[in-house]
């Protein structure tokens, strides 16, 4: 992540996209507790994702569907899609089981 145009093993231009299986493990989350935009009480978790499937690949996102008091590095979560406007939609995760 990013993608590139070389393979960051390797530096082939010759690339695959994989399918992975929508899985990841919390690598890193932060608390935060008020609207950026607004200053007003608003709790939301932003994490770090090792994605299952890419090594070495991690993602940032927010983490949903969950007490912020309950998450924890090492657990599994799932994509879910969130849509933003339009046909758009960002990958948010949420708790696996």
């Amino acid at each position: 992540m990013p993608p590139s145009p070389y393979c960051p093993e390797c530096q082939s231009p010759d690339k695959q996209w994989p399918t992975l299986p929508g899985t990841a493990t919390v690598f890193s989350f932060a608390i935060c507790t008020h609207d950026p935009k607004t200053g007003q009480p608003y709790v939301y978790v932003p994490v770090v994702v090792d994605l299952d499937g890419a090594p070495g690949a991690r993602l940032v996102s927010n983490l949903g569907g969950i007490d912020a008091d309950d998450v924890r590095i090492g657990m599994t979560v799932k994509v879910a899609w969130n849509p933003i406007e339009g046909d758009w939609v960002l990958p948010i995760f949420e708790p696996a089981a």
